[in-house]
């Protein structure tokens, strides 16, 4: 293999891994927080607050990031709604 094959092979960014959060808006409202809230304390988007609570996948770090912000496990996010 030569070296300019090499160099653009490492152009290609890695795999990521994608998780659904279907609990996010639970645990959100459980907290008595707001969308936008909650995005700036994770370092997201707003947008990405948004659609992750409408089921889309969000990359395992936002799912992370979410989960902090909310002091919450990620599982927590996928399975286990609050208790009220």
């Amino acid at each position: 293999m030569t070296a300019a094959v090499q160099q653009r092979g490492s152009d290609v960014p890695a795999p990521t891994n994608f998780v659904r959060l279907p609990m996010l808006r639970a645990w959100r409202l459980h907290t008595l927080r707001r969308q936008g809230e909650v995005a700036l304390a994770a370092g997201v988007s707003k947008a990405t607050m948004i659609r992750a609570e409408k089921g889309a996948p969000v990359e395992e770090l936002t799912a992370a990031r979410l989960a902090r912000a909310l002091g919450v496990s990620v599982r927590q996010l996928q399975e286990v709604p609050p208790d009220e």
